[in-house]
């Protein structure tokens, strides 16, 4: 049935599911995008703009700072 209408199964049983559970209404188009980033950066970096705040702090692990430093 899923090939029938061009889409995988995958996505067919979310929309069966999404009916399911919430009728006409469930079936209307919903954003994909994130309600947050995953790893965001804390305000304090984000808002400074300074770099050598990435390295010392604990909780920000190095291949994002390594992202963070190659994208710049």
């Amino acid at each position: 049935m899923a090939s029938a209408v061009g889409v995988s199964r995958l996505c067919l049983k979310t929309w069966v599911d999404r009916y399911a559970a919430e009728g006409e209404p469930g079936l209307a188009t919903r954003s994909s995008r994130p309600t947050r980033p995953s790893r965001a950066l804390p305000a304090r970096q984000r808002t400074t703009g300074s770099w050598d705040l990435l390295g010392p702090e604990p909780e920000i692990p190095p291949h994002l700072v390594s992202r963070i430093l190659h994208r710049h």
